[in-house]
């Protein structure tokens, strides 16, 4: 399993500076998974520069709405913000993060579960694909509420069944999932038809809050992981396609928490799963 850091365009090319000194963590990873606007300024020669230092690049989209509707217009500078990174795929969360032309940002709302949306995003997913010139995967979305008949795991793997696309899996999402809908299963089945379709798993911090007594997940990428998401990252590797990439969501850490949580992943996820593997083989 390769290992990637999941930062703004600024955070790659401040990776690049440290990179040629030779510092961690930028020494330390495979590959950088950039998030941006399809609007949003990029560094001059970001791409090249991330080329030139072999470092593969994956471009996070903030503002496809995959439930809804995709404007070709906003499919179109985004696949110019892809082609200037040179990124092999685009992905995004299945949620709503536009509304009447404002950005939610970490307050998008998440998809309805139902059948109806399922072809929604499965035609949308497609269609993003071929607009955007390279593959489209989708990430299960951080849950605040229940909104509909159909579980989300049903949903992500016929999303991909349909469209071709694959899942892009956050762990941290997942425990939020639990929480948030007061789940006990966290977990796909080992069953499920989705795990040969995970192409990338997302690790990032998290809190819990009380709100009216009861435990209300938050999604956190600027803080040190936990037991519970190292511990669900563990099994779900061991389930996983063994060239899946592992990517730390770490926008907005400090250099202290970066490393901390490299380290904690190299050795309580990537090597376990490589361990197993290896076991099996």
């Amino acid at each position: 399993m390769k290992l990637g850091l999941g930062v703004s365009a600024a955070e790659a090319a401040n990776l690049l500076a440290d990179r040629a000194e030779g510092r961690l963590p930028a020494r330390a990873i495979d590959f950088v998974n950039i998030g941006c606007r399809a609007d949003e300024a990029l560094p001059e020669r970001l791409g090249a520069g991330l080329a030139q230092a072999g470092l593969p690049v994956l471009l996070h989209a903030v503002e496809l709405n995959l439930p809804t509707s995709v404007p070709a217009d906003l499919l179109a500078r985004l696949r110019a913000q892809a082609d200037r990174l040179g990124a092999r795929w685009v992905e995004q969360d299945l949620g709503v993060w536009l509304w009447d032309g404002m950005y939610l940002g970490a307050h998008l709302l998440n998809p309805i579960e139902d059948a109806a949306t399922v072809t929604a995003i499965a035609e949308n997913v497609a269609g993003c694909a071929e607009a955007l010139g390279r593959p489209m995967m989708i990430e299960n979305p951080p849950v605040y509420y229940r909104c509909g008949e159909l579980d989300l795991f049903v949903m992500l793997a016929e999303v991909a069944r349909r469209s071709g696309a694959g899942i892009v899996m956050d762990v941290g999402h997942l425990i939020g999932y639990g929480v948030n809908a007061e789940r006990t299963a966290v977990l796909p089945p080992d069953d499920w038809p989705g795990w040969p379709q995970v192409v990338e798993l997302h690790f990032s911090g998290s809190e819990r809050i009380q709100v009216k007594g009861r435990d209300v997940w938050i999604d956190r990428h600027d803080m040190r992981f936990g037991d519970e998401l190292l511990d669900c990252g563990r099994r779900i590797a061991q389930r996983v396609p063994p060239e899946t990439l592992v990517c730390l969501e770490l926008d907005g850490a400090s250099p202290e928490i970066v490393d901390a949580n490299i380290a904690a992943v190299r050795e309580q996820v990537i090597a376990p799963a490589a361990e197993a593997a290896r076991a099996c083989a």
